[in-house]
């Protein structure tokens, strides 16, 4: 494992992305039935719901820990990374569903790639008909706030973009609430559209933020890795599965899920000793996590059911084997050449990389 990964977070992105793929199985030839599944809750929300911590914690650390290694955060070579880790892989994806729905073999038409290549099919995808870019909503909020967030931080210092993730995270439950009720065709839009789950990224953030600070309060460290905690995750399962009642879930419930995955992080970040961590950090859940990225992108074209042609590759398990297996190729011939080129800009003397945007004196950074 590289020194740069943080513990546990491969193996958590394991769990997302199974969760989802459990979900996405529902239906299948072979696989337990939608009403079976719809028993467990919706588990893709969960899992997404999940990576959203991650990727608000892992990118908030990564920007404290540059301004404490240079004294400045530089805007243009994060989104240079970025692009390097999230396009290429994404777009091949795009071109890859476009030749196979000429074959019959995907679903989608212009709007679907309009909104997909533009990062907006989170506004888009509970509104077409077809199902093989309609995951793309996840990735579009995350880049989204790829867009937003490191920018609020180069510009402010960690407290003030602290009060400011406070206030998105009090401010979003209310906006979900309002907005379903002047308008409750929005039910559609409060689980996709920006506006209606930015909170998750905003918890993951804040956790990077106070990180450090929560660990020196003792109380809280020793219920953090007390044997008590586990019961935290039998509270997420009863909050996941109270869709019913929309109002109550996005007020409470979707707060609550984010706060208690976000303890979750930390809990297994900061004592990947324990029982469950050693879980996480073992294969084979990290090398799915790692996998997570490309097996998010294609497993749509397997598992989602409903799709006009019928083949033997869409029943369980060989439909999961598919998603497996283009999610290696993805990663072995797209993602590591991308990857390693990522790894080269980032030894690259700050000099060379252009203009740097400072800012104002941060705190100390997170550990």
């Amino acid at each position: 494992m590289s020194q740069k990964r943080i513990p546990s977070l491969d193996g958590l992105r394991g769990i997302a992305i199974l969760l989802v793929l459990v979900n996405h199985l529902a239906g299948a030839h072979y696989f337990l039935s939608q009403p079976v599944m719809a028993r467990l809750g919706d588990l893709g929300n969960l899992g997404v719901r999940l990576f959203f911590v991650i990727s608000g914690f892992l990118i908030t650390r990564l920007l404290l820990n540059e301004f404490a290694a240079t004294q400045r955060i530089s805007l243009k070579a994060f989104y240079i990374r970025r692009m390097l880790r999230i396009f290429p892989a994404f777009y091949v994806f795009i071109m890859v569903a476009t030749v196979l729905a000429g074959f019959g073999f995907a679903s989608l038409d212009r709007e679907d790639l309009l909104y997909s290549v533009t990062y907006t099919m989170n506004y888009y995808s509970n509104f077409t008909p077809n199902y093989s870019l309609r995951h793309l909503w996840s990735l579009s909020v995350e880049e989204q706030f790829y867009l937003l967030w490191p920018v609020t931080l180069a510009l402010l210092t960690p407290a003030r973009a602290g009060r400011i993730l406070v206030g998105v995270i009090l401010a979003v439950p209310v906006l979900r609430v309002v907005l379903y009720m002047a308008w409750p065709a929005y039910e559609l839009l409060a689980n996709t559209g920006f506006e209606g789950v930015c909170d998750a990224l905003a918890t993951g953030c804040l956790l990077a933020v106070g990180m450090r600070r929560l660990l020196h309060v003792e109380w809280f460290s020793r219920l953090l890795v007390g044997r008590a905690f586990p019961l935290l995750f039998a509270a997420i399962w009863i909050a996941n599965g109270l869709r019913d009642h929309p109002k109550f879930f996005w007020l409470v419930c979707v707060p609550f899920l984010n706060g208690a995955l976000a303890l979750t992080v930390l809990r297994y970040v900061h004592a990947p000793e324990l029982a469950l961590g050693r879980i996480l950090n073992r294969q084979p859940l990290t090398t799915i996590g790692v996998l997570s990225y490309s097996l998010y992108l294609y497993q749509q074209l397997f598992l989602i059911q409903g799709r006009p042609v019928t083949a033997v590759f869409m029943a369980f398990p060989l439909n999961l084997a598919m998603a497996f297996l283009c999610a290696a190729l993805s990663y072995r011939f797209v993602e590591q050449p991308f990857l390693r080129l990522k790894e080269r800009f980032e030894r690259m003397p700050a000099r060379m990389i252009e203009t740097r945007v400072p800012t104002t004196t941060l705190s100390a950074p997170v550990r």
